[in-house]
């Protein structure tokens, strides 16, 4: 049973989470029972993953540019659409389900893949975005070559 949040001392106490650091913050998953004369080495049981200030925020960038693009992408969609009289002069969209819910999502699915290797998440997570980044580019261009074709917005 885990008695307290604070890191293990040195004196040895029981029931202490287990936490080791270094030159890159070491998070650990869960806790484990010590005994007082338990080595200091890391169990081999142990699941954890090392998580570097630079991987954790480079990836929150990546994310976090590829869905604020997306909202570009959709408001000059809207503008293109309103030029050609597709849609109402007043329409709007919001981004209000999908701004907090899909970055949030595929920011838990990186820290999961993580967990089962080495910066697995910032690679497979910030790939799909880098792909997502250069897609929502080419559909903002011909977005715009729509909107230009269109001419003028309506008054």
């Amino acid at each position: 049973m885990v008695s307290s949040l604070a890191p293990a001392s040195r004196d040895g106490l029981h029931n202490q989470p287990l936490l080791w650091t270094g030159p890159r913050r070491v998070v650990t998953l869960f806790f484990i029972q010590r005994s007082a004369g338990a080595s200091r080495c890391p169990p081999q049981n142990v699941i954890r993953y090392t998580a570097s200030v630079t991987t954790v925020w480079t990836l929150v960038a990546i994310v976090s540019a590829a869905w604020l693009l997306w909202v570009v992408v959709c408001l000059v969609a809207l503008e293109a659409d309103k030029r050609q009289h597709k849609r109402l002069p007043d329409a709007t969209f919001s981004v209000m389900p999908v701004i907090p819910l899909f970055p949030l999502l595929f920011l838990e699915v990186a820290h999961l893949l993580n967990c089962a290797g080495h910066a697995l998440g910032l690679w497979v997570v910030g790939s799909i975005h880098v792909i997502l980044i250069v897609a929502f580019l080419i559909g903002m261009g011909f977005e715009v070559r729509r909107m230009r074709s269109a001419g003028p917005p309506a008054v």
